[in-house]
């Protein structure tokens, strides 16, 4: 499916798994998946920098949680990690389940970004930490605006309408 097709679709929930990462380091990690569904039931990923399209899950993991059953502890919780420059949006339900995907946000691959990230309707910025040390915050990570993202990633993105 092409990302410019997402634009409209509603989110209806996100599903996370997290899973430590085994390697010869001497810092212990932390790996997430992230599953978003979306309206009439599709279930993504969140879009990455390499590819025009996105792909399509059959199915949830057996090991994947709603962050809407399990509550924060799933979630980017920026109260607990201060040193973090944007703010962590405090109720997921209203602002999230049931909004519209306005535009999907690319940064170019010299940022390191490779995951992209998704603007709703509202304002608000969902996006994905794949891997960080144990500890530290994985999984997803909700942005209020398009302001308090820039302030940590910069400016220098793509974003993505149903128009391109």
């Amino acid at each position: 499916m092409e990302i410019k097709n997402l634009i409209g679709l509603k989110i209806e929930d996100i599903h996370c798994s997290f899973s430590d990462y085994e390697y010869d380091g001497s810092i212990p990690l932390i790996c997430s998946e992230t599953i978003i569904q979306l309206t009439n039931h599709l279930l993504i990923s969140v879009p990455t920098v390499y590819s025009n399209t996105i792909s399509i899950s059959n199915s949830v993991g057996e090991n994947m949680n709603s962050i809407y059953e399990v509550g924060k502890k799933l979630s980017f919780n920026l109260n607990e990690f201060p040193f973090f420059q944007f703010k962590m949006v405090k109720s997921f339900d209203s602002n999230i389940i049931g909004q519209s995907i306005k535009s999907i946000l690319l940064y170019d691959t010299e940022e390191e970004l490779d995951e992209g990230f998704i603007e709703l309707e509202n304002g608000h910025i969902i996006g994905v930490v794949k891997m960080t040390p144990t500890g530290t915050p994985a999984g997803v990570k909700i942005f209020k605006n398009i302001l308090d993202l820039e302030k940590l990633h910069g400016t220098n993105y793509t974003r993505k309408l149903k128009s391109n």
